[in-house]
């Protein structure tokens, strides 16, 4: 186990559970702000920073992104990944597609809030359904072979993107199999040393 992962999971889990009383008591909490997207980048951590212009052009952006959100609480609510089937989880991946390609087109990126910072968004609002796209877990899980650790820059993985459907089918199987919370998994394997990981 890695300890300075240990910690670096419990602070985070403080300020995502900050975020949800935060969002509670909005009176529609898929209206997203600014302050949604602050929230957002201190629970992920890393060393990105939103940089957007805060305008009217924003505040249109951002609502591209919640119309998302409704989509998923109008079709999910509080659905668990291992209850869903699986034309039921191919829909749920077409949504996090969608709303990651937000992030990538022109109209509607915001600086500094990509594809690992939208996990991080979609877990916050539907954390028993949507796991975070994080390297840590990636590698843990063996879904990014531990030698890709040794050749990307920072421990950065170029287009993480790419293995979040991935990420999503292994934590699924394990909730189902050893009857866990996605942040439970979340927490087994951010903490296990790399060095550790193992195929799932």
């Amino acid at each position: 186990m890695d300890k300075a992962a240990e910690t670096k999971w419990d602070k985070a889990a403080i300020s995502l559970e900050n975020y949800k009383e935060y969002y509670k008591k909005k009176t529609n909490k898929f209206d997203l702000t600014l302050i949604d997207l602050l929230y957002i980048s201190n629970f992920k951590g890393g060393n990105a920073t939103i940089n957007e212009k805060e305008d009217e052009k924003f505040d249109v952006k951002l609502q591209k992104y919640g119309e998302v959100l409704i989509e998923i609480d109008n079709i999910y609510k509080d659905r668990n990944l291992a209850e869903i089937n699986d034309t039921e989880l191919e829909k749920l991946n077409e949504y996090i597609n969608k709303i990651i390609k937000l992030s990538q087109e022109k109209e509607t990126a915001i600086d500094g809030f990509k594809s690992s910072y939208i996990s991080a968004l979609l877990h916050s609002y539907f954390p028993n359904l949507i796991p975070v796209l994080d390297r840590r877990i990636l590698f843990n899980l063996g879904i990014v072979d531990i030698e890709d650790k040794k050749n990307a820059p920072n421990e950065q993985i170029k287009e993480i993107e790419q293995h979040y459907k991935e990420l999503i089918r292994k934590i699924r199987n394990i909730s189902k199999d050893e009857n866990k919370s996605i942040r439970d998994i979340d927490r087994d394997y951010f903490i296990m040393d790399i060095h550790d990981q193992q195929s799932v």
